[in-house]
């Protein structure tokens, strides 16, 4: 197999769904990223964040 065909066998194939947003409980934040020991949930459209109480007041703004 050449590197054409092979190529064009990538473009063909099935891509996997990506999961977008952060669900996490491990304390960090989903949209600035700093540590901390409280989350809140905020959803984004579609997508669902994990945020901290500085992200949470911006976004509510």
């Amino acid at each position: 197999m050449n590197d054409k065909e092979q190529y064009l066998k990538l473009l063909r194939e099935e891509v996997k769904p990506v999961k977008i947003g952060n669900k996490n409980k491990t304390g960090e934040c989903g949209m600035c990223g700093i540590s901390v020991k409280k989350l809140y949930p905020q959803k984004v459209g579609q997508v669902d964040f994990m945020i901290c109480e500085r992200c949470k007041t911006i976004m509510d703004i």
